[in-house]
């Protein structure tokens, strides 16, 4: 009904803004400090995106569903065995069960002074983030910030996973120029492919029967891990036991940090006596020792990779070296289980789940675009596989590697007409999102050729982006969501290149701060070439 733009001068003030919004053109308004644009009415959007009543009306925080809680011991025991409802170690479960006996907006006060908000609309996602301030803050981590504050020697501060506020802010914008860009991610895919085309060689043939796939993605994570990060190349790569200490490293260090986070806050007074906060101060001093070793050979040999991230961040004069050390460890503890978590499902939807028909198609637009073994990669062939690239989504919609985004609120904020405090922790919930029917047709069914179907619809007929965010949003989105999708498509496309893929059992799975695999997956490859019943 705006056929012009119309010249108006109005102030909204609401919880939900944090700042007055006084603007010249209609099609302008702020949101949580954002400019935002649009060409509706900015009174139906402010309504709608923020699920709010300009002017007030908002319920209190405490009239939220959710269940109830009790004195002293809150719904703790909700998560004992045999008389809870939850499962501490299965999140997923307990998020279609909030979700499906409250309700989209879920209040759960665990103690007197813990409440976690569960958010399960993408408008009310889309509200949050929206209103989220310039330093997005996560309440997780804090043994890993502790063990780093106390160590001043070591590190300025907590690093860019667990610190918040403008530490955390100056740390993501000086990587972001490195890690956030496709065209600095594409410059490695020689770098990766090697590694991949290596390990890959490694295995024995002709035929293969691997006891445990999950062991070589692990190894294989890792090792691209060490060629991003601290400039190795296959023939510089640490001894076999070097890689399983540093995986084992890995592991302890997860393991840690979820046992402080969930079972225990003994760390915060009395560290020494926590076992999980012992088992992180180990694993952390060896990552760092072997780190650390590694850019003083880098440097005393001047043998940096041509296009070495690390040279670039350790001339940085907007970086000093412990900036650098502690954001090395923090890519190689975030990448490793997400990684090998991904690639393991979606190889295994290939070889499952996915249709005849549309395998045939997959396996005609790999034989048709990707290099021979050992040719070079170019940065445009991902372009050229649009079925790889939904593939790789629809397996992120299923089997994403946490169930959401966790963040603390920094100021009062309105989410579907509620007050919410400040200092309130809110879980995002995309795994649950992603499985509903009201977003997604057949949403448990792997279909890789809806996200083609969205792409030739109109916004308003699609999805919500706020349905799909497997990296999170905003300023604190997944740094290394290009990397990661870069690197399992590179292993996908010369595993599939070359060998049929059967799985053999399901795939079991645990979850603590993220998913990771539980388990031996065991798998057979059959070289394409001499399997006589392939139709490729």
């Amino acid at each position: 009904q705006y056929k012009n733009k119309l010249k108006v001068e109005r102030s909204f003030r609401d919880p939900s803004l944090h700042l007055p919004v006084k603007h010249g053109i209609i099609e302008g308004f702020r949101i949580g400090g954002v400019v935002m644009l649009t060409r509706q009415c900015p009174i139906l959007v402010l309504a709608r995106r923020c699920n709010s009543n300009i002017g007030g009306g908002a319920q209190p925080f405490h009239a939220i569903p959710g269940p109830k809680s009790f004195p002293l011991i809150g719904n703790i025991w909700r998560y004992l065995p045999l008389v809870g409802d939850y499962n501490i170690n299965d999140l997923s479960s307990n998020a279609t069960f909030n979700r499906q006996r409250y309700g989209p907006i879920v209040r759960e006060q665990i103690t007197s002074k813990h409440v976690i908000l569960h958010l399960f609309d993408p408008q009310d996602i889309e509200s949050f983030f929206r209103q989220d301030g310039v330093h997005p803050h996560r309440r997780s981590h804090r043994a890993l910030l502790k063990f780093r504050h106390d160590n001043p020697k070591r590190y300025n501060d907590g690093g860019i996973f667990p610190e918040n506020g403008p530490n955390w802010l100056r740390l993501r914008n000086l990587f972001n120029q490195y890690l956030m860009k496709k065209p600095s991610i594409n410059s490695r895919l020689g770098l990766l492919d090697g590694i991949t085309t290596r390990s890959i060689a490694s295995l024995e043939s002709p035929s293969i029967v691997i006891e445990d796939f999950a062991i070589f993605l692990y190894k294989w994570t890792m090792r691209c891990a060490l060629a991003t990060f601290l400039d190795y190349d296959w023939a510089s790569m640490p001894e076999e036991r070097t890689i399983e200490k540093l995986l084992n490293s890995s592991d302890d260090l997860l393991a840690a940090i979820a046992g402080t986070e969930i079972n225990s806050e003994r760390w915060f007074k009395q560290p020494d006596k926590c076992p999980y906060f012992n088992k992180l101060t180990k694993a952390e001093d060896f990552t760092y020792a072997f780190v650390s070793e590694r850019i003083e050979h880098l440097l005393a040999t001047n043998s940096f990779n041509e296009r070495s991230f690390l040279r670039d961040w350790l001339v940085c004069d907007k970086l000093d070296r412990k900036d650098v050390i502690a954001f090395v460890l923090d890519c190689l503890l975030a990448s490793i289980h997400t990684t090998a978590y991904t690639t393991t499902f979606l190889l295994e939807n290939i070889s499952r789940q996915l249709d005849v028909q549309d395998r045939l198609e997959l396996m005609r637009e790999i034989r048709k675009n990707a290099p021979s073994m050992g040719a070079e990669m170019r940065d445009s062939l991902f372009q050229s596989m649009p079925l790889l690239r939904d593939c790789l989504k629809e397996t992120l919609r299923l089997h994403p590697v946490s169930i959401g985004t966790g963040r603390l609120t920094q100021s009062e904020m309105i989410i579907s007409n509620f007050h919410v405090p400040r200092n309130v922790m809110v879980i995002l919930h995309n795994q649950n999102v992603c499985r509903q029917v009201a977003y997604y047709a057949s949403p448990l069914k792997y279909c890789p050729k809806r996200w083609a179907q969205y792409r030739a619809q109109s916004r308003d007929e699609r999805p919500s982006r706020f349905a799909w965010l497997p990296f999170g949003f905003g300023a604190r989105a997944c740094i290394g969501q290009h990397l990661a999708n870069t690197q399992i498509q590179i292993l996908a496309i010369r595993l599939l290149q070359n060998f049929d893929i059967e799985f053999f059992g399901d795939i079991k799975t645990e979850t603590s701060l993220v998913h990771c695999l539980d388990g031996k997956i065991m798998v057979k490859l059959t070289p394409v070439d001499s399997n006589k019943s392939t139709q490729y």
